[in-house]
């Protein structure tokens, strides 16, 4: 066998002929990790910063803004629940959703005081049901109004800030009750 130019010869027989062929090199590919960009429509109004505390609301449409506006996570208007990562105003990749949808109208998302954040049908003053919840409580003695979802460059979290407890005053560490991705 002999190189041509990055090929490779190899020799062929048909009928008594004989010719080269040439097969181009098999090269490794550089891995690379494809990330899909998508745009995602915001309206300015619906921006709620960065942090969403015990009993708040989230209504379709709203999003939440991470640090450095690198990352944020939005209630659309079909129920479905998601996060991004990049700037809200360019192509974004969306990291993580509920996956839970119910078609076009109204939803509110709420965090409870155990922990749990939930999305439902309706608005706030008229829920009809819930569709989707994080499904994760806060441990015995975390529990409390103190309880919030924040947004931060690589995920979204529920914390339980700790409680102080005991003559001394000494206070549980933060618990993180829920995240994703």
């Amino acid at each position: 066998m002999k190189a041509l130019l990055g090929t490779l010869a190899i020799p062929l027989a048909f009928a008594g002929m004989e010719t080269l062929a040439q097969v181009p090199e098999k090269k490794p590919m550089p891995t690379q990790t494809y990330v899909k960009r998508t745009y995602v429509k915001l309206n300015p109004a619906g921006e709620k910063g960065s942090r969403l505390g015990a009993f708040g609301v989230l209504k379709s449409g709203e999003f939440m803004v991470g640090p450095g506006r690198q990352s944020f996570a939005m209630l659309h208007t079909d129920g479905n629940f998601c996060f991004y990562r990049g700037d809200p105003s360019q192509a974004v990749e969306r990291a993580w959703c509920s996956e839970a949808t119910a078609g076009e109208g109204e939803y509110h998302a709420i965090l409870w005081t155990d922990g749990n954040f939930c999305v439902n049908r309706g608005t706030p003053g008229n829920g009809k049901g819930k569709l989707w919840c994080s499904a994760n409580l806060a441990p015995q003695g975390y529990a409390s109004d103190k309880v919030y979802l924040t947004v931060q460059a690589a995920n979204i979290s529920v914390v339980a800030p700790g409680l102080r407890y005991g003559a001394f005053g000494e206070t549980l560490p933060d618990r993180r009750v829920w995240n994703a991705p």
